[in-house]
């Protein structure tokens, strides 16, 4: 769920295979509270691409590594959609996410075109 225009999102409905990444339940806490334990970067740049797609009302994809969320040996893509009540402004973002073991995902990056962007935070 988007809050105030993208001050802040809930999670409303994490899927059971992502809730084994978070260190505590994420299911109707926001991201500031259920983010926090890996750390002020992780949640400033959590949000920063959450409230790009609140503003520029487009899906995006995403990669990056699991060091963001404590998470070393793996490597992440998601699509992000943004979702609206009235057609105009963004009110909830589907997320699908797909890890890897970071051994596969640099493999695939060496051997196959790849023109999306690089998650930095």
């Amino acid at each position: 769920d988007v809050l105030e225009d993208g001050r802040d999102f809930r999670y409303r409905v994490l899927g059971t295979r992502l809730t084994r990444y978070f260190p505590e339940s994420a299911t109707g806490r926001t991201f500031t509270d259920a983010l926090a334990p890996f750390g002020a970067a992780t949640v400033a740049g959590t949000i920063s691409v959450y409230r790009s797609i609140v503003r520029e009302r487009e899906p995006i994809l995403i990669k990056g590594p699991g060091e963001y969320y404590h998470q070393d040996a793996k490597t992440f893509e998601a699509v992000l959609m943004p979702l609206s009540d009235d057609d105009l402004h963004v009110t909830m973002i589907f997320g699908a996410f797909e890890f890897e073991l970071k051994k596969h995902f640099d493999r695939a990056l060496t051997f196959g075109p790849d023109s999306s962007p690089l998650l930095n935070f």
